[in-house]
C-alpha cells in the first residue's frame, strides 16, 4: 500500500466525517443534502485512492479484492456505493425531503419556503395563552435504481440487523467501518 493513498484516505475519512457533523446540525432540508452528498463522495474517495495505493503491492492487492468484495456483498455499503452512483452519473436523489409545521394551541400563521428548502414563519396570531409553531424537517432515504438496478434500504451491515435506517445511522456505521479499514491499510503501507 502506498503511504500517499493512505494519507489521501485518511483525510477523505476526515471530510467524510464532517459531513456527518454537517447532516446532525442540518437546519434545513437542502444543507442536510448537500452534506450527506459530500458524505457519499468522501466514501467513495476513500476506496477509489485504497484501489490505487493497493495496485503495485500483491499483498495489498489482494487486500483491496477483498474490501471490493466486501462492498459488493454488505447491504449498507452496497447502497452507500449505489446512491452515489445513481446521484453523481445519473438523476437519481437517495433522499425524500419534507417538513412538517406543528401548531401548539390554537392560532393562525403565514409563511413560506425559501431556495433552500426552509419555512419561515411570516407571521403568527396566537388565539390561546403559549401557542407556538414548530417546524420539523425530514430527511428519508429512498430505494435507488443504477443503470436499472433496484437498490433497497440496507437491513443488514457486516451480518448484523439494522434498526435505524437513517441517513445519519448508515453515516455513523460507515464511519466506524471505513477507520477499521484505514487501522489495517496502516499495516500494510511499503
Amino acid at each position: 500500500m502506498k503511504q500517499k493513498a493512505l494519507q489521501q484516505s485518511l483525510v477523505a475519512l476526515g471530510r467524510a466525517d464532517n459531513a456527518l457533523t454537517q447532516m446532525r446540525f442540518a437546519e434545513h432540508n437542502r444543507a442536510f443534502v448537500e452534506a450527506w452528498d459530500d458524505f457519499l463522495q468522501q466514501v467513495s474517495r476513500i476506496n477509489e485512492k485504497l484501489k490505487a495505493g493497493s495496485r503495485d503491492d500483491p499483498q495489498s492487492k489482494k487486500w483491496y479484492e477483498k474490501l471490493a468484495k466486501t462492498r459488493q456483498e454488505d447491504k449498507l455499503l452496497q447502497y452507500l456505493h449505489q446512491a452515489r452512483n445513481a446521484e453523481h452519473h445519473g438523476l437519481e436523489n437517495s433522499i425524500d425531503e419534507g417538513f412538517g409545521i406543528w401548531a401548539y394551541g390554537k392560532g393562525e400563521f403565514s409563511g413560506f419556503v425559501d431556495g433552500n428548502g426552509k419555512f419561515h414563519v411570516t407571521e403568527f396570531k396566537p388565539e390561546t395563552p403559549g401557542a407556538e409553531i414548530e417546524v420539523k424537517y425530514s430527511q428519508n432515504l429512498k430505494k435507488v435504481v443504477n443503470r436499472g438496478v433496484s437498490y433497497e434500504l440496507p437491513a443488514s451491515h457486516l451480518g448484523k440487523p439494522l434498526d435505524d435506517v437513517s441517513p445519519i445511522a448508515l453515516a455513523e456505521l460507515a464511519i466506524v467501518y471505513y477507520r477499521g479499514v484505514l487501522h489495517e491499510a496502516k499495516s500494510l503501507v511499503r
